[in-house]
C-alpha cells in the first residue's frame, strides 16, 4: 500500500520546481530502474507489482509491492509500467 505522504511526493515531481527543490526524480520501467540501480544512483523509493522484476546484484533494496490499480495512480506514463522508482539527483 502506497500511503498518502509517498504518493503526494511522487505526484509533485511532475513539477520542476519540485524535482529541483527536493533533488529527486521519477523514473519508470524495468530496464531505466534496473540500470540506475546497477550504476549505484541511490533511491528513495522503489514500487512494484512483481517484485522478480527487479535484479538485486549486490546490494539489498527496500521495495514496496503493490498492486497494478496503485502504480497507476502515481504513474506519469499513460500505460504505466510494472515499476516505478524515486530517484535522488546526483
Amino acid at each position: 500500500m502506497v500511503g498518502k505522504s509517498k504518493k503526494k511526493l511522487i505526484s509533485s515531481l511532475s513539477l520542476k520546481k519540485y524535482r529541483d527543490k527536493t533533488g529527486l526524480f521519477v523514473a519508470e520501467g524495468t530496464k531505466l530502474v534496473n540500470d540506475l540501480l546497477d550504476a549505484g544512483i541511490n533511491e528513495e523509493i522503489i514500487l512494484t507489482t512483481d517484485s522478480n522484476v527487479l535484479k538485486s546484484g549486490n546490494r539489498e533494496y527496500l521495495v514496496d509491492v503493490v498492486d497494478s490499480r496503485e502504480i497507476k495512480q502515481v504513474s506519469f506514463l499513460k500505460t504505466p509500467q510494472k515499476i516505478l522508482a524515486v530517484i535522488k539527483k546526483t
